[in-house]
C-alpha cells in the first residue's frame, strides 16, 4: 500500500478464544491516509432495519469516529524530559530515523510473539531467514545478525514469562472501540495468568510476641490481564504506558459488561539484555493511572484537537486539458463521506496479520542489508 492511498479496513483480532469471549458488538474499522490513522466504529443499534428470514439486517448504519489511545496520550501528556534531551543530543532527524527502525523491529518482535503464542512452538534456527526476508519486504538496511540475536533473546525471555506465569491467551491483537469514551485501541495480549497476591488469608503467627495474630502471606491466584509488549530493554513503567493500559481496560469493560466487576490487571512486558539465563521485566501498571485521570485527558483531547471526520481527501486523476475549464481532474471529499461510502458499499478489506511463517519463503534481496 502506498502512503498516499486511502484505505479502510475492518479490524479483527489475530487470535480470539470464542469459549471465553463474545465478539464485540461494535464492528471496528481503521482509516489510513498519508501516515494518519484513525478508528471508526458502527453501532448496530443505529441505521435502517429490516427483518428478513428471521434475522435483523441493518442498512446504512452511521459511522462514528474514535481517537486511538496512543494518539490520545501523546497529545495530552507531556513527554518525559529524558526523551526530549535524547532527541536534542542525537539530532531530530537521526532520532526519528532510529525511532522508526526500532518500531520496525518491534513489529517483527510482536509478530514472532504472536506466532509462538498461537502455535505454541517457534524454531529459533529459522530466524536468520525470517529477519532477512522481513528486511527485504520492508526495504530495511540493518545489521541482520544483531536483529537475529536480539530476537532469540527476546523470544526466550517471552517464553520464560509464559511458563512462569502460566499464561493462557484469550485474545491477541484485540482492537476495540468505546462509544462512551470516543476512544479505540488494540491490546497486544488479553489473557489469564498467575498473580502473586499479598494479604491475610487465615494464617496466624505460631509463636513470639505476635502469636495468634493474623499473618500477612502470599498466594498464587488466577487473574485476567492486559499485557502490552515493549521492545525496549531498559525502559520500564512510564506515565504514557500506564495511561494507555488504563484506557484499554476501560474500553474492554465497555465492550464486555459481564467483566465490569472483574479484576483485570495491567502489565508492560520488557525482555532484558540477558547473558546467562532468559530474564525479563514485568511492570505492574494496575494502579499506575486512574479511570478519573483517563476521563480528564479524554476531555482535554476533545476540547482542543480537531475532529478527524472533518479532514478532507483530495483525489487527482486524468489528463489536464488547457482548453477545458479547471476542476475536472480532482475531487475533494470529507473523510466522513469517504468512510461512510466504503462501509455502506462494503468497500473495505479485512485486516490481515503476518505470521513469522510468512517470512520463511525466499524473497528478492532488494533493500536488505547485513
Amino acid at each position: 500500500m502506498k502512503q498516499d492511498e486511502l484505505t479502510v479496513s475492518q479490524i479483527k483480532a489475530m487470535h480470539f478464544a470464542n469459549d471465553a469471549l463474545m465478539l464485540s458488538p461494535y464492528p471496528l474499522y481503521r482509516y489510513e491516509y498519508k501516515g494518519d490513522r484513525f478508528y471508526y466504529y458502527i453501532d448496530p443499534n443505529e441505521g435502517n432495519f429490516e427483518i428478513k428470514e428471521g434475522k435483523t439486517i441493518t442498512y446504512n448504519p452511521p459511522v462514528h469516529f474514535a481517537v486511538g489511545v496512543t494518539t490520545l496520550t501523546r497529545r495530552t501528556i507531556p513527554q518525559n524530559e529524558g526523551l526530549v534531551k535524547w532527541i536534542a543530543n542525537m539530532g531530530y532527524d537521526a532520532a526519528i530515523a532510529y525511532r522508526d527502525q526500532r518500531a520496525k523491529y518491534g513489529s517483527l518482535m510482536h509478530t514472532c510473539y504472536a506466532t509462538m503464542l498461537i502455535k505454541k512452538v517457534f524454531n529459533l534456527d529459522l530466524l536468520p531467514e525470517v529477519v532477512h526476508n522481513y528486511c527485504a519486504v520492508n526495504k530495511l538496511v540493518v545489521n541482520e545478525g544483531v536483529w537475529v540475536d536480539d530476537l532469540k533473546q527476546d523470544l526466550l525471555a517471552f517464553a520464560t514469562f509464559l511458563h512462569e506465569y502460566q499464561v493462557k491467551p484469550l485474545a491477541i491483537e484485540l482492537s476495540l472501540a468505546s462509544p462512551r469514551l470516543g476512544v479505540a485501541g488494540t491490546q497486544d495480549l488479553f489473557c489469564e495468568m498467575d498473580f502473586e497476591e499479598k494479604g491475610y488469608f487465615g494464617e496466624v503467627y505460631a509463636s513470639g510476641i505476635n502469636k495468634g495474630q493474623p499473618k500477612e502471606t502470599k498466594r498464587i491466584v488466577r487473574t485476567l490481564a492486559i499485557v502490552d509488549f515493549k521492545s525496549g530493554r531498559d525502559t520500564t513503567g512510564g506515565i504514557h504506558n500506564a495511561a494507555q493500559l488504563a484506557a484499554l481496560k476501560m474500553i474492554f469493560k465497555d465492550n464486555y459488561p459481564t467483566h465490569a466487576n472483574r479484576d483485570i490487571r495491567l502489565y508492560n512486558f520488557h525482555p532484558k539484555d540477558w547473558r546467562k539465563v532468559p530474564t525479563y521485566t514485568l511492570v505492574d501498571q494496575s494502579q499506575g493511572f486512574s479511570e478519573a485521570a483517563v476521563m480528564n485527558i479524554i476531555g482535554l483531547y476533545h476540547e482542543f484537537e480537531p475532529a478527524p471526520e472533518d479532514k478532507t481527501v483530495v483525489e487527482m486523476f486524468g489528463v489536464i486539458n488547457l482548453d477545458q475549464p479547471g476542476g475536472e481532474n480532482f475531487t475533494t471529499k470529507v473523510i466522513k463521506e469517504v468512510v461512510q461510502e466504503a462501509v455502506d458499499n462494503s468497500k473495505y478489506a479485512e485486516q490481515t496479520y503476518d505470521y513469522a511463517d510468512f517470512y520463511f519463503d525466499p524473497v528478492e534481496d532488494e533493500g536488505s542489508g547485513t
